[in-house]
């Protein structure tokens, strides 16, 4: 209802890096991508073949496991990976009398297994395949003003991909497919609530890079996307259709100066044409400092639930169209010292946003206009060889000026978020890392008549490394036990030890 995207269904590890192709390089990826966008991929060992377990439990009375295994050699590779983790969540917490007690029905349980593979069927071919399955239940917990709850939801998906590499002198050429299954399903007894939801989606990318030249490259390629969704919301099975093509030049104009530009329409089910496009530009200063510009403009089309949702869905609905202008710079002044600040600036207009309406019935519209701008702020620093330390900060200032003469912050967005983590290299064997959080106020109503207030935290981690095999953590989050809510009425864990070993075979 936030419009966030729920990362709780994701399982990480070593053998997935996870990237932020930001909005100077996410228009590529199509309509949506509008601030950017989370990549993960595979990490392939190079070992023959390995096998890891790994092992965790916690003060919210968590236990959790994962086995990963690896095979490769010359012509193919592998990697598996299967984890688990139940955990009841009984944190303590203060109610709105100040009375402290343990959160009731809030468990959680989880499976979930990911396969990769990629051969090598020609020197310049290569063909990857990939699914991820995933079985996920939780418990969902009173909220300050509820006496109980009854609630759960049970997350299943499965999702598989085809990805097929080629590559020539001046050409690399990539095709792939995509199929992903989720089923959803809500049940409250307390309303007699039993709502299931049924979600496909397939997707074929096609793209060509090519190398005109040693200075100059031009990619460009065809995505087609389709959904499918039929709920127990829905008064019918709803489908939308996505269909693209997109060009894009790569231009270096002169060993300081990168150039990029690229365009990319876009055809949804009865929708006019709409358009992303992109420009953005690298300098090299002669001081060693880099410079970059980008013009961006992009478009988010309404989900299924965007349109068909009951209650609250709005089918009148119009496609987000959205305008960014935004300058950053980077330098590095040493090995051990480097500097990155950006400004942005986005005008959205036709924003859609769920907001609560009457009855408290979530409920999303097109706000004519939206301006968003801010700053970023990031920092790298190792003083001593033995400490690394990173500290970035986030100002964003978001409001619709149409709606009030005060142009009021945006709900449940902070003007100011900040980061700083310091990690100690104590001895060759023991290490700490310190990690502290700031979040500002946000409002909870658009009237700005309701608040959270602002949470600081601090979490610590401690690993011991045996031998090359076997490594241990101990984790010590919310050391402060603040008591804070990410949303209203919904309070979030105090101090919590978490207990980690990996063991290699």
């Amino acid at each position: 209802m936030l419009g966030l995207n729920d990362f709780s269904l994701i399982t990480t590890g070593p053998e997935y890096k996870i990237q932020i192709a930001d909005m100077t390089s996410a228009s590529v990826l199509g309509a949506g991508a509008i601030a950017g966008a989370v990549l993960i991929d595979p990490v392939w060992n190079k070992n023959t073949f390995s096998t890891s377990v790994n092992l965790a439990a916690s003060s919210m009375n968590m236990a959790g496991g994962r086995l990963h295994m690896d095979i490769n050699n010359k012509k193919h590779q592998h990697q598996t990976t299967f984890a688990g983790q139940s955990a009841k969540n009984n944190f303590r917490y203060q109610d709105r009398f100040g009375h402290t007690k343990k959160m009731d029905h809030a468990q959680n349980h989880f499976m979930d297994g990911r396969h990769h593979s990629r051969f090598l069927l020609h020197p310049k071919t290569t063909l990857s395949a990939s699914v991820w399955g995933r079985s996920h239940f939780r418990e969902i917990p009173p909220t300050l003003t509820e006496v109980k709850s009854q609630a759960t939801q049970k997350d299943d998906f499965i999702r598989n991909v085809l990805t097929l590499q080629h590559s020539e002198k001046n050409h690399i050429f990539n095709s792939k497919i995509y199929y992903g299954f989720q089923n959803q399903n809500y049940i409250d007894p307390n309303i007699q609530l039993d709502a299931r939801h049924t979600f496909q989606n397939f997707q074929l990318k096609i793209d060509n890079h090519w190398n005109i030249s040693p200075s100059l490259a031009f990619k460009y390629g065809l995505h087609e996307n389709y959904f499918t969704s039929r709920s127990d919301n829905y008064d019918q099975v709803h489908t939308q259709n996505r269909f693209s093509s997109y060009g894009q030049i790569l231009w270096n104009i002169h060993e300081k100066f990168k150039l990029a530009a690229l365009v990319r329409p876009e055809w949804v089910s009865s929708q006019p044409v709409k358009w992303a496009a992109n420009i953005h530009g690298d300098i090299h200063g002669t001081s060693g400092g880099k410079w970059t510009l980008h013009l961006n403009h992009n478009i988010a089309w309404p989900t299924l639930n965007d349109l068909y949702w009951e209650p609250g869905g709005n089918p009148s609905l119009l496609p987000e169209e959205n305008w960014w202008t935004g300058i950053s710079y980077g330098r590095s002044w040493s090995s051990n010292f480097s500097l990155q600040v950006k400004g942005y600036h986005r005008r959205s207009k036709n924003w859609i946003q769920w907001l609560p309406g009457k009855g408290g019935i979530w409920i999303p519209g097109n706000h004519k206009s939206a301006r968003i701008y801010g700053a970023h702020l990031n920092i790298d620093y190792s003083p001593i060889s033995i400490l690394t330390t990173k500290f970035r900060y986030h100002f964003t200032r978001v409001f619709f000026p149409g709606s009030s003469t005060k142009k009021l912050q945006a709900i449940y967005t902070p003007a100011h978020h900040a980061t700083a983590i310091a990690h100690f290299n104590i001895l060759t064997q023991l290490s700490l890392s310190l990690q502290s959080e700031y979040t500002s106020t946000r409002y909870v109503l658009q009237d700005h008549s309701d608040a959270l207030d602002p949470y600081f935290l601090i979490s610590g981690h401690l690993q011991y490394t045996y031998s090359s095999r076997w490594k241990m953590t101990v984790s010590l989050y919310n050391v402060l036990n603040t008591q804070y809510q990410g949303v209203k009425n919904r309070p979030m864990p105090g101090r919590i030890i978490e207990l980690n070993t990996q063991y290699k075979f």
